[in-house]
C-alpha cells in the first residue's frame, strides 16, 4: 500500500494530478501487487489498483491524515468501501 497525503483541493492546494506516483509503481512491475490511496485526483491516464480523491482530506482532518505505518487499511472492490484500523490515539488534537 502506498498513501499519498495533503493532495486534496485545500491541502495541495490545487489538487495535483498523481500520474506520476501510478507510473512508478507501474514502472517497477508492482501495479498488480500494490495499491495506491490519496486524497489527490487521478486522471484517465492512470493504471493500477488506485483509490483517490479520498475525502475529508488530509488538511482538513480526514483520517487519511492520520494513517501511520502499520496501521491496516481494507479495501473493498465489491463494496466500494475502504475501512482504516487505527485507534484513537490518532484523532486527538494538541
Amino acid at each position: 500500500m502506498v498513501g499519498i497525503r495533503y493532495e486534496g483541493p485545500k491541502g495541495g492546494p490545487g489538487m495535483r494530478e498523481m500520474l506520476k506516483p501510478t507510473s512508478a509503481i507501474m514502472g517497477q512491475g508492482l501495479g498488480d501487487k500494490v495499491a495506491f490511496i490519496t486524497d489527490g485526483r487521478f486522471s484517465g491516464g492512470t493504471h493500477g489498483f488506485v483509490v483517490g480523491h479520498i475525502s475529508p482530506e488530509a488538511y482538513v482532518g480526514g483520517p487519511i491524515g492520520v494513517i501511520e505505518n502499520g496501521d491496516k487499511i481494507t479495501i473493498d472492490a465489491e463494496t466500494n468501501s475502504i475501512s482504516i484500523d487505527i485507534s484513537m490515539r490518532s484523532f486527538k488534537k494538541d
